[in-house]
């Protein structure tokens, strides 16, 4: 479900921002999502009664209450090619909301389509609504970065018998890895990446031991989000394609519909940033500005 909202959210505000709609229309979008809570407060309730899911709340939020108290020890952001993804990010995202001209270069290097944009649209959204300072957007990515501990949760679940009752340990462990609080602190999107990752991996195995049900299309959907994160996704998604194509698929009941539903998914996401990536961007300004195609 988070990983659904963020997507939902992401595509209400990409469209905002391509129909330019201004900052009014994310505040409509907060609405809209306050509403839908309040619909489904009577299914919070059962959630909230579940002991797992409150540890694992709680787990969350104190690991995010960390995440954010580390950032008042940075003084700055530096360290060899490190030197410039920080503010490179933080011009992508005010973008979004205070438009630049198409050939605008952030950090006076790259055009708009070196990078996916998900977790830049998504922090956009929340600061057109509190102010569009660095302090800020730095809080927005820490919150948002920090969702990687679910799906770890999940796969917990896993590598251990016990490991859905652990939570607050493994909290812990997250918040003692440097490749966890690193990743969390600096305002990138390697670890909104991995939340997409991990999270489409855990239901890719569901769906392979529960064949038949909805589980491997929601899978593929969750890494096209993270390919609209960071391109470092493109990797898990084909190995991922290919052992479904050549093992999987043919286990299907219906493998037209199968097949239909998981590349369907995945590339309906892929088409809002990219269709008007092409329609604005053109080809060469789409695949080739990136900075892995750059350097090839």
């Amino acid at each position: 479900s988070v990983g659904v909202s963020l997507i939902l959210v992401f595509a209400a505000a990409f469209l905002g921002f391509v129909l330019g709609l201004g900052p009014w229309f994310n505040f409509i979008v907060t609405i809209a999502c306050g509403a839908a809570l309040v619909a489904s407060w009577r299914d919070v309730q059962v959630l909230w009664r579940q002991p797992r899911v409150r540890a694992l709340v709680w787990a969350l939020l104190g690991l995010q209450v960390w995440m954010v108290g580390t950032l008042l020890l940075i003084r700055h952001y530096s360290g060899g090619d490190s030197c410039c993804d920080w503010v490179e990010h933080y011009q992508r995202t005010t973008h979004f909301i205070e438009p630049r001209p198409d050939d605008f270069l952030f950090i006076d290097r790259y055009l708009l389509t070196a990078r996916p944009p998900l977790q830049n649209v998504v922090a956009a959204h929340v600061l057109s609504q509190t102010g569009i300072s660095f302090a800020a957007y730095q809080v927005v990515f820490a919150l948002t970065s920090a969702l990687m501990f679910l799906p770890v949760a999940l796969m917990a679940r896993l590598s251990a018998r016990r490991g859905f009752s652990r939570f607050g340990l493994l909290a812990i462990v997250c918040a003692a890895n440097p490749m966890f609080f690193v990743n969390t602190t600096y305002p990138w999107t390697k670890a909104l990446t991995v939340f997409f990752v991990v999270l489409g991996l855990w239901c890719y195995l569901r769906g392979w031991r529960k064949p038949g049900r909805f589980y491997l299309p929601v899978a593929f959907l969750f890494l096209g989000a993270g390919i609209l994160v960071h391109y470092s996704a493109v990797p898990y998604a084909l190995a991922l394609g290919l052992h479904y194509l050549f093992v999987l698929w043919r286990r299907q009941p219906r493998r037209v519909g199968a097949v239909l539903a998981v590349v369907g998914l995945p590339a309906l996401l892929l088409l809002t940033w990219f269709g008007w990536s092409l329609g604005t961007f053109g080809v060469e300004g789409t695949f080739l500005a990136n900075s892995t195609a750059e350097g090839f």
